[in-house]
C-alpha cells in the first residue's frame, strides 16, 4: 500500500472513530459534518478501493451495477475532463442522456441538487 493510500485509509478510520464516540455522547443530535465526510475525496477513493478489491466485484450489486460497469462510467468521465459535480452542472441534460443514457438524466439532477426521493430518517439497512 503506498502512503497516498495509507494516509486515506488512517483519515477514514479517524472520521469513522469521531463518529461513533460523537454518536455515543450525543445520539439525539443531527449530524451536519457527515455530508462533509462522506464526499469527501479520501473517502470515496479508499470506499472505491474496497469494493474494487472485494470478492464479490464482478456481481452486480443491490441495483444491478457491477465494479467494471462503474469503472466504464468513470473512464467516460475522464473522457470529459468531469472531475467533479461542478462539472457536470456545465453539460446540459441532452449531452449528459447521450453520453449515459438514463444514467446521465439522474446525473443531471444530482449535479443540480434535484432529488424526489422521499427523507426516511430511521430505515433499516439494505446490506448487513
Amino acid at each position: 500500500m503506498d502512503t497516498d493510500h495509507q494516509t486515506e485509509e488512517a483519515w477514514v478510520l479517524g472520521v469513522q472513530r469521531k463518529l461513533y464516540q460523537q454518536s455515543k455522547a450525543h445520539p439525539d443530535e443531527v449530524w451536519r459534518d457527515v455530508w462533509g465526510w462522506l464526499t469527501d475525496l479520501r473517502m470515496i477513493r479508499h470506499s472505491w478501493r474496497r469494493v474494487a478489491s472485494n470478492k464479490g466485484k464482478r456481481s452486480p450489486g443491490i441495483d444491478g451495477i457491477t465494479v467494471k460497469h462503474i469503472q466504464q462510467r468513470g473512464e467516460k468521465l475522464e473522457e470529459l475532463e468531469i472531475k467533479t459535480v461542478w462539472d457536470l452542472r456545465g453539460l446540459d441534460r441532452s449531452s449528459l442522456e447521450q453520453q449515459f443514457g438514463r444514467f446521465g438524466l439522474r446525473l443531471h439532477e444530482l449535479a443540480r441538487g434535484i432529488d424526489p426521493s422521499e427523507v426516511v430518517p430511521d430505515r433499516p439497512t439494505k446490506s448487513g
